[in-house]
């Protein structure tokens, strides 16, 4: 992991205190990099932790620059969520680099457990966020694949089973996250859940956050049905482990083309089958 900071990094870091001290806070002093740690291996972003007047700040900012309006809807979702308590106060952002500075919080083991719990409150938020087109993401990401690990026709296929997947449980339709992982579960102060990363917030199935959670935590059948028990706090019937079934399907096939499309190593993500479905195994 690097301790250094690029010139293009300390930049980040001024529009971001500059902001904060606005507030009231003194910027870093000229010792900083030593305070910066950066650069998670397989992390869509880099992150950075430094005191800042006496007090622990976490800047995050993306490898790879997202559309401005993606930002900016990121932020005012993360914004929505902090006024529940379901995610850490924006402290300053920094709108050119895309970057966020939040509370530092301590890392704590959240288990898949927490955070189905911490889902339920997700769900509840209010539907701001538009409705995810899960034609379009997964066109998205084949049309940008440098190899397209499939066919066009079996691509075809592949988003008319999903769309129809989608449709048929539209009335389910909740807030999600979009990208609901352990890895965006933190704990704050009081042992709350909170979560973070909302640039994929949507409005979809409930489904779909509880196969994403699935998915990268590569649970069993058994930790399945658990999972639900704890969702639902109560035990799931046959046919609902089948629809999450289909929704981790669907993800994981998502999953296998975002990975083609951005060539992203050291991940969950390189374990993905391509050839797992049915419409691509030719059966």
């Amino acid at each position: 992991m690097a301790t250094t900071l690029s010139p293009s990094d300390f930049d980040i870091v001024d529009a971001l205190t500059q902001t904060w001290v606005s507030t009231g806070h003194q910027a870093l002093s000229s010792s900083a990099p030593t305070d910066w740690r950066y650069g998670n291996v397989g992390s869509r972003h880099y992150t950075a932790i430094a005191e800042v007047n006496g007090e622990l700040v976490l800047a995050r900012w993306p490898r790879v620059k997202q559309l401005p309006w993606g930002f900016d809807r990121e932020v005012s979702q993360h914004m929505i969520a902090a006024a529940y308590d379901l995610s850490p106060t924006i402290l300053a952002s920094d709108q050119h680099n895309q970057a966020l500075l939040l509370p530092y919080l301590k890392p704590s083991m959240i288990s898949w457990q927490d955070a189905a719990l911490a889902l339920r409150a997700v769900h509840a938020l209010p539907q701001t966020a538009p409705r995810l087109n899960i034609t379009h993401a997964m066109n998205y990401w084949f049309e940008r694949a440098p190899e397209q690990p499939w066919t066009a026709q079996q691509q075809h296929d592949l988003t008319r089973w999903a769309e129809a997947l989608f449709v048929t449980h539209q009335h389910d339709a909740v807030f999600s996250h979009g990208d609901y992982s352990v890895s965006n579960v933190l704990r704050n102060p009081r042992s709350q859940c909170v979560v973070i990363d909302w640039e994929y917030a949507c409005v979809a199935p409930r489904w779909w956050d509880l196969a994403i959670l699935c998915q990268t935590e590569q649970l069993s059948d058994a930790k399945r049905r658990s999972l639900l028990t704890q969702y639902w706090r109560r035990s799931p019937v046959a046919h609902e482990l089948e629809i999450l079934s289909d929704f981790i399907d669907v993800y994981t096939q998502l999953l296998a083309l975002w990975t083609a499309a951005t060539a992203t190593g050291n991940t969950v993500y390189d374990a993905i089958t391509l050839t797992d479905h049915p419409i691509i195994a030719g059966r």
